[in-house]
């Protein structure tokens, strides 16, 4: 069963529902994808970051980093606040713009108007905001975050609908345009002074993805300045996700006008969006997307943002009281826990699933099809030692990942951590980390089985050629030693040229005859010769170790073709009989 919902502004006969704007607030969250191996240089330029501001010009930092009081001593549990404690760079770098900064024409301009304009929309005039606050926010796992908290001048809460819905859009899709206007004649300006114009020297219209371009920008390390940017967008091409706290008053009891609200800002449809709700988003209750935190009030999650709705707040200081850290009986307030702590749980929750997608992507680029078409044990041995490379900078990712960033609970409370999980659970980040170490020892065990198959291949080729080799250099050996003794009769002189042409023809002659004869290619194929030749090996090198020690303490003198001939028969035996044990005890 589904129910109709229209607009609050077309509904009759009632007094329409206001948005608190002294409590209300959205705060827009751009993600971005950077170096992880980046993030230590880019915390250090962040921190020598200036700007020019002012009528005179003078050069200012752009960031602050945030104070260390950011959340409350009882928020964290002890293990993660010491590692995500801003300033510490351990995990996390979180900086907040300069109030000169944010202010002047030349930097931010929030001093001047800022009007926001829905072509869509052709009854709606546009809408005034300004930003109040603008957070830069790093991992070190190679996730950041440009925040802009916005407030709107206007409590319609039609207004805060459109506003919510078309923002998103940073880059003017939706016939959305930006206009920044300063001093007494309102005079366009564009904020950090950037020269918008086109190829041809047209002008192009203002949008908030210019402002976080330029924010960024500060960032740039060295000369580099102008070239390509450090960082990528990730999540939805184009668009921020919101953060949204809507205090909603004059909604009344009407349960229907509560889901309404509340399902409008969660799914973040404009005002004149048409609603067919079901029966499970009416009731407001076991709703997998919502979290009840107290009597008509709600979070509500999405893959496309998150959101505090109150309808109808009780008018007790808790609820209604004044944003102020510096006073101790109004910073416990409903405000001050969601700018801070719940806004600090969405932003952790959101980089965890950003870091494991991010990680799954280069698994995905790791693997992709190469000219040369090979596959299974026909892969080049240069793209396995690629991807060998790959691999290990992902593990590398993976396991910093799991140390600074991958944590089940964060906080001490319970509806903290309620709200954590829930996140976790909707942005699947256990399913998402589970699929990704999947992926990660799959491809271990891949490479690992291809570089196991090539490394046995090449052993067993080179068995075949010790095969060759070994039995003649013996024998030639043994006619050379007992020549020396004068066991063959009369004393021979066995030169070493004359060792070594037989022991190379021997060479040839057996590796063709093993590879390419396909009569006696098929007797060796269950590795015949190489069990023969391991079963003699030990025997040959006793012997002609026996014959070398006979011959020094007989006295006759060492040549060069038995020295040689001993030293490499020895070692190919030997090294043979290292490798057949070594092959069969993996």
């Amino acid at each position: 069963m589904t129910t109709t919902a229209t607009p609050q502004a077309h509904q009759q006969g009632a007094t329409p529902a206001r948005v608190a704007t002294d409590l209300s607030f959205i705060r827009f969250i751009y993600p971005f994808q950077f170096k992880p191996t980046d993030f230590v240089d880019r915390v250090e330029q962040i921190h020598h970051a200036t700007l020019q501001i002012g009528g005179a010009r003078k050069r200012v930092g752009v960031w602050e980093p945030w104070k260390d009081d950011i959340f409350p001593s009882d928020f964290l549990l002890a293990h993660v606040g010491n590692q995500l404690k801003p300033g510490s760079h351990v995990a996390m770098g979180f900086w907040k713009l300069r109030e000169e900064v944010r202010l002047d024409e030349h930097g931010l301009g929030s001093h001047g108007t800022w009007r926001f304009k829905m072509a869509r929309l052709k009854q709606q005039p546009d809408v005034t905001f300004r930003v109040d606050e603008v957070h830069l926010i790093l991992f070190p796992v190679g996730i950041g975050f440009v925040v802009s908290h916005v407030v709107l001048d206007t409590d319609d809460l039609d207004m805060w609908y459109n506003f919510l819905h078309y923002f998103r859009f940073v880059d003017g899709q939706r016939a959305t345009s930006l206009h920044a206007l300063w001093g007494v004649d309102q005079h366009p300006f564009y904020p950090f002074d950037m020269p918008l114009k086109g190829p041809t020297g047209q002008a192009i219209p203002l949008t908030f993805g210019h402002i976080i371009e330029a924010l960024l920008r500060t960032s740039d390390i060295g000369p580099k300045t102008g070239a390509d940017p450090w960082w990528r967008g990730v999540a939805i091409p184009g668009q921020v996700l919101p953060f949204v706290c809507l205090f909603v008053d004059n909604i009344g009891g009407d349960t229907h006008a509560k889901a309404t609200c509340v399902h409008r800002v969660r799914r973040f449809f404009h005002a004149a969006e048409s609603l067919h709700l079901p029966d499970e988003d009416v009731r407001l209750i076991d709703h997998p997307n919502l979290l009840v935190h107290s009597k008509d009030m709600w979070f509500t999650i999405s893959l496309e943002g998150g959101a505090f709705v109150a309808c109808d707040a009780p008018e007790e200081s808790y609820y209604r009281g004044e944003f102020n850290p510096n006073v101790p009986d109004k910073g416990g307030t409903i405000t001050w826990r969601l700018k801070r702590i719940y806004y600090f749980l969405f932003v952790l929750a959101l980089h965890q699933k950003l870091a494991v997608e991010a990680i799954s992507n280069e698994v995905a680029t790791a693997w992709l099809p190469t000219k040369s078409g090979g596959s299974g044990d026909q892969e080049p041995t240069m793209l396995i030692e690629t991807r060998e490379r790959q691999l290990e900078n992902i593990h590398d990712r993976l396991i910093r990942f799991m140390a600074l960033s991958y944590f089940t609970q964060v906080a001490q409370q319970e509806k903290h951590h309620q709200y954590y999980a829930r996140l976790q659970a909707a942005f699947t980040i256990e399913q998402l980390y589970k699929e990704v170490t999947a992926e990660v020892r799959e491809m271990h065990d891949y490479l690992y089985t291809l570089r196991q198959d090539r490394a046995d291949s090449l052993a067993a080729n080179i068995n075949k050629i010790v095969f060759a080799l070994g039995l003649p250099l013996f024998v030639l050996s043994l006619i050379s030693t007992l020549g020396t003794l004068g066991l063959l009769g009369k004393a021979q002189d066995v030169s070493f040229a004359f060792v070594l042409l037989p022991t190379g023809t021997a060479l040839v002659c057996g590796y063709l005859l093993i590879e390419h004869v396909p009569r006696i290619r098929e007797w060796n194929k269950a590795g015949r010769l190489e069990r023969m030749f391991r079963f003699v090996a030990p025997f040959v090198a006793i012997l002609l170790l026996t014959l070398m020690l006979l011959q020094t303490r007989l006295g006759y003198p060492w040549r060069v073709a038995d020295v040689v001939v001993g030293v490499v028969a020895t070692c190919a035996v030997a090294w043979y009989r290292y490798r057949s044990r070594h092959h069969a005890a993996s």
